[in-house]
C-alpha cells in the first residue's frame, strides 16, 4: 500500500483544478529545506560526538565583567584604535617561536599598541621554561580570534614583564614538566603592571596558578577559571597547590571567577600595601586555608557577594589557624558571602569595615550578582570559550556543576595535557576600527553568535 504523502512531514498537495498550485509547492520546498538542514545538523552532531569535539551546545547570556570595571587602564588600546594607530600581528603557527609564532607576533609589535590575532587554533608548548615571557608593552592578545578549539598553552605559563598587557580567551595549563617547579605558575604578573587577563583558564601549576611575585599592579583576572593547582607535585614544598598569591603591593581585581579544587590561598595577600577586590567568585572544594595572609601586616580586602563551598577535600577544623582568615591580619569589607557554618568569621586579627575600600571607579555594588545567584551566573559564562568549550574546560565546569572531581597532584590525574587537533581559518584583517572587528569573535566564543 502506498502511504499518503500528506502524512510525510505534512507536505501539502495542490488541490485539483486550483490556480494557486504554486503556493503549496513553495511551502513544500521550505519544509524540505528545513528537513535537509536538520539532517545536516544531526550528521554534524554525530560526527562531533565521534571525534570528541562535541563539548557543549552554544549558549547565549551574560558575558561577565568588562575591562572598565577593573583598576586596569585600557585607554592605551582604545585610544590607539580610535586614532587608527593600532597594529595587527597574525599568528599562523602553533610553534612557540619562529615564523608565524605567538612570540614573533608579540615581538613584531615593538612598543606600538598591537593586537595579536590567530589564524590557527590548538596547543602551544612553552617547553617547561617555566616561563613564556611577554616583555613588549602595549600588547593585546586576542585568543578569541582563533578557530575552535582556541589557544591552549602547556608546560609553563606566561610571565608578563611589560606595561599595558591584555590577554583574553586563552587556556594556560602549566603542568609538572617544568624545569623549576618552585617558580612555576599558570600565569605570572610582574612589574610594571597594568595587566588584565579576561576569560582565561589558569590551571595545573606546581607552585601557584596565578603568581604576583614582585608586586606592581594594578592587575586583574576576571571571568575566568582558576582550577586544579597541583598539590603533591614536584614542588620542593609540596603539598602546595596554591590558587593566587600577590606579594608586596598593588591593587588586584578578582571578579566573576570559578575557583575550583585548589589546596590553599584562595586568595592570598600577605602585605599591608596590597588591595584585593574579591567579588562574585565561587570557591569550590578547596583544601586548607581558604584565605592565607600574614600576621605582620595584611591587605585591604573587599570580599563581596561570593560563595565558599566545602567539598570532599576541604578541611574545616584547623586548630589555631582556622576560621575564614587563618588568624591573619586583614582589614575587610565583608558583604553577602556564603561560607561553611563550621568556620569562624571572628578571627583575632580581622578588622571589619563598613564600606568597600578599593572598588574600581567603574564597578558598583549594584553591578554584582548576589551570592545566591552566583552559580547560575558563572557556570555558563567563565573561561575562554563558554559557547563551545574545549574538553578540559568543559570537564572543569562539569565537575563544578556535578560536585565531582578532586584536588589533583599531577596533570596526568585528569588525562594529561590538551592534545587537541589544530585548526586553521583565514582572517580578513581590518585597517580601521580593529576592536569592533575583534568583537565579532568575542561574541562568537562567548555567546555563540
Amino acid at each position: 500500500m502506498t502511504p499518503d504523502k500528506t502524512e510525510n512531514r505534512d507536505y501539502n498537495l495542490p488541490q485539483e483544478n486550483s490556480t494557486d498550485w504554486h503556493i503549496p509547492l513553495n511551502e513544500n520546498w521550505e519544509k524540505i529545506d528545513a528537513d535537509v538542514q536538520a539532517a545536516l545538523d544531526m550528521a554534524q552532531q554525530a560526527l562531533d560526538a565521534a571525534t570528541g569535539t562535541d563539548t557543549e551546545e552554544p549558549t547565549t547570556g551574560e558575558t561577565g565583567f568588562s575591562w572598565d570595571q577593573t583598576h586596569v587602564d585600557t585607554s592605551w588600546l582604545t585610544e590607539a584604535d580610535s586614532n587608527d594607530n593600532l597594529n595587527v600581528e597574525t599568528v599562523t603557527s602553533l610553534d612557540l617561536t619562529g615564523p608565524g609564532s605567538i612570540t614573533e607576533a608579540v615581538e613584531n609589535g615593538g612598543d606600538q599598541p598591537t593586537v595579536v590575532v590567530f589564524e590557527v587554533g590548538g596547543v602551544i608548548d612553552i617547553g617547561g621554561g617555566p616561563y613564556w615571557r611577554i616583555q613588549n608593552p602595549n600588547t593585546y592578545i586576542a585568543g578569541q580570534t582563533a578557530p575552535y578549539p582556541g589557544i591552549s598553552m602547556i608546560r609553563g605559563g606566561p610571565r608578563v614583564q611589560a606595561l599595558n598587557v591584555i590577554v583574553e580567551h586563552v587556556g594556560f595549563y602549566c603542568g609538572d614538566d617544568v624545569n623549576d617547579p618552585y617558580k612555576a605558575g599558570a600565569i605570572t604578573m610582574d612589574e610594571p603592571g597594568n595587566t588584565l587577563f579576561n576569560h582565561c583558564t589558569a590551571a595545573w601549576a606546581p607552585d601557584t596558578n596565578i603568581r604576583v611575585p614582585q608586586g606592581g599592579g594594578p592587575g586583574a583576572f576576571i571571568n575566568g577559571i582558576n582550577a586544579e593547582a597541583l598539590n603533591n607535585s614536584s614542588h620542593p614544598e609540596a603539598p602546595h597547590g596554591y590558587a593566587f598569591n600577590a606579594r608586596f603591593e598593588g591593587s588586584w581585581d578578582l571578579l566573576g571567577n570559578l575557583w575550583s579544587q585548589n589546596w590553599k590561598r584562595n586568595p592570598r595577600g600577605p602585605h599591608d600595601e596590597i588591595n584585593l577586590v574579591f567579588a562574585n567568585n565561587y570557591v569550590w572544594n578547596w583544601g586548607r586555608r581558604l584565605y592565607h595572609g600574614s600576621k605582620d601586616g595584611g591587605p585591604e580586602f573587599d570580599w563581596i557577594s561570593c560563595v565558599a563551598e566545602a567539598g570532599p577535600d576541604t578541611v574545616i577544623e584547623q586548630g589555631d589557624r582556622g576560621g575564614l582568615f587563618d588568624n591573619r591580619t586583614v582589614d575587610c569589607f565583608f558583604d553577602d558571602v556564603t561560607f561553611p557554618s563550621g568556620m569562624d568569621r571572628e578571627d583575632a586579627n580581622t578588622t571589619y569595615v563598613d564600606a568597600p575600600q578599593n572598588l574600581p571607579s567603574g564597578l558598583s555594588l549594584s553591578d554584582l550578582k548576589s551570592a545566591s545567584e552566583l552559580e547560575s551566573f558563572l557556570s555558563p559564562m567563565v573561561g575562554p570559550r563558554p559557547a563551545h568549550r574545549a574538553p578540559h574546560e568543559q570537564r572543569m565546569i562539569n565537575d563544578f556543576v556535578n560536585r565531582s572531581g578532586r584536588i589533583i597532584d599531577d596533570h596526568t590525574d585528569v588525562g594529561g595535557y590538551p592534545d587537541y587537533d589544530s585548526n586553521t581559518r583565514s582572517l580578513s584583517l581590518p585597517t580601521t576600527d580593529v576592536l569592533n572587528w575583534v568583537q565579532q569573535y568575542t561574541d562568537e566564543v562567548e555567546q555563540g553568535s
